[in-house]
């Protein structure tokens, strides 16, 4: 008798646990909450977010002081069994504000608080994050997004940007003064550039298309890909374009 009843136990748990893993199970969406602050003497962005889409723009006005403007919106989707879960209790459980170490690097990450083993069985919670950052034209910029879109405007310096799957899009409107690297999974870069820029290019697509109406880029066309790589402009080109898009395209136009 007490291993039946062990037994109706064990079965009613794992009924439980593959209702939650079904995709029966119902989904929610809490609020979006919004945070807004200000950093300063800032030299470095690093921004990790698992999903969202991530906005950077270099402001010259910001470039005398280091001042980083931060707006970070966040929600959260709740799958649970029947729906018992609140969405809205677990939105103050993503931790997404960013922090300024004393060498001036600014981190954004995306973390989820310690919940209970209850709660981590048969609540799945999915974050969402997106920012908007306004910073110094030439601060180093490092950026990855999992799933989401990244814009990034008027940062001519250094800048590191990876996608799992989403669009890139760069806007240099005074050019490439630095090391500008994008890594694409799986969809576009579009990088808009003064039409009389100059700029050292290493560009490539595994599976896809790369197009430069606007520029004579030495295009390489394979089977599936392109590479392109190359000099536009004269020998003092100070600026690197190097990007790596796995399945998508890349398209280099003039502004």
């Amino acid at each position: 008798m007490q291993r039946t009843s062990k037994l109706r136990i064990v079965t009613m748990m794992l009924v439980m646990i593959a209702a939650v893993l079904l995709p029966g199970c119902i989904k929610d969406s809490s609020k979006v909450l919004v945070e807004e602050v200000e950093l300063y003497a800032a030299t470095e962005l690093s921004i990790s977010n698992p999903l969202g889409n991530v906005k950077v723009a270099g402001a010259e006005v910001n470039n005398n002081d280091g001042m980083v403007y931060v707006r970070t919106e966040k929600f959260v989707d709740a799958y649970s069994l029947f729906g018992f879960a609140s969405p809205d209790e677990y939105v103050d459980k993503v931790v997404a504000t960013p922090t300024i170490n004393d060498e001036g690097k600014i981190e954004m990450g995306v973390e989820m608080a310690q919940r209970s083993l209850f709660e981590r069985l048969f609540v799945r919670i999915v974050p969402h994050v997106s920012r908007v950052v306004e910073a110094p034209t030439l601060i180093s910029t490092d950026a990855e997004v999992q799933f989401g879109d990244m814009e990034l405007r008027n940062l001519p310096g250094d800048v590191n940007a990876v996608v799992s799957v989403g669009k890139v899009t760069a806007d240099s409107p005074i050019g490439v003064v630095g090391e500008q690297r994008y890594d694409i999974n799986v969809g576009e870069l579009e990088l808009r550039v003064p039409e009389g820029a100059g700029f050292e290019y290493d560009l490539s697509v595994d599976m896809g298309k790369a197009e430069s109406n606007d520029f004579d880029l030495d295009l390489q066309h394979r089977f599936m890909g392109v590479r392109a790589s190359g000099l536009k402009g004269g020998l003092d080109t100070p600026g690197l374009v190097a990007a790596k898009v796995n399945i998508g395209a890349i398209a280099v136009k003039a502004r």
